[in-house]
C-alpha cells in the first residue's frame, strides 16, 4: 500500500468540459495532487495499449457519490479543503469499462457515517484512473475478462 494525501471537496467543478453540465449535487471528491493517475494511465497505455480519459475532476476518491445525507445535511461542507491520508493498492483494475487503484481510508468512511450514509456502497473508495477512449474499449473489456477468467 501507497500513502498519499487527498483535498476533500464538496459538488466540485469539472476540470475539463462544461461544468454547468457536468455538475451534480451531493459529490463529495478527495481531490490528489500531482500526476498519480496519469502515471498509472501512461503505464497501462505502454503495457496494454489501452488510452484512457482523463476523469472530469482529475485524480480523484469519490467518497459521497450524489448521495443525499439522510439525516445530517448541516455536516455537509463541513470538512471542505481538509486534508485526509489515505492509502492505495498500486494493482490496477477494471470493469472494462473503468480502470482505477483501490483505496483504503478510514477517515473518509468516517465523513460518510457521520453524515448518515452508510461506510460501505456500491462503490467501494478508489482512485479513478479513467474511461478507456471508444476506440480501446474493446481492449479494455478483452483484459477485463482475462483478468476475471485467468487470474
Amino acid at each position: 500500500m501507497i500513502k498519499l494525501d487527498a483535498i476533500l471537496k464538496y459538488d466540485p467543478q469539472a476540470l475539463t468540459g462544461n461544468s454547468d453540465k457536468m455538475f451534480k449535487p451531493w459529490w463529495l471528491i478527495g481531490f490528489v495532487g500531482g500526476e498519480v493517475a496519469e502515471y498509472y494511465a501512461w503505464f497501462l497505455r505502454k503495457r496494454t495499449g489501452i488510452v484512457l480519459q482523463r476523469p472530469a475532476w482529475g485524480s480523484h476518491v469519490s467518497i459521497v457519490r450524489g448521495e443525499a445525507p439522510p439525516c445530517n445535511t448541516e455536516a455537509w461542507k463541513r470538512h471542505d479543503g481538509q486534508s485526509i491520508e489515505l492509502e492505495f493498492d498500486p494493482s490496477i483494475r477494471t470493469n472494462g469499462a473503468h480502470w482505477w487503484l483501490k483505496v483504503t481510508c478510514d477517515s473518509m468512511l468516517d465523513i460518510r457515517e457521520e453524515l448518515g450514509l452508510s461506510r460501505t456502497h456500491d462503490f467501494s473508495l478508489h482512485l479513478t484512473l479513467g474511461r478507456p477512449t471508444p476506440l480501446c474499449q474493446d481492449a479494455s473489456n478483452y483484459y477485463h475478462e482475462f483478468f476475471t477468467n485467468f487470474v
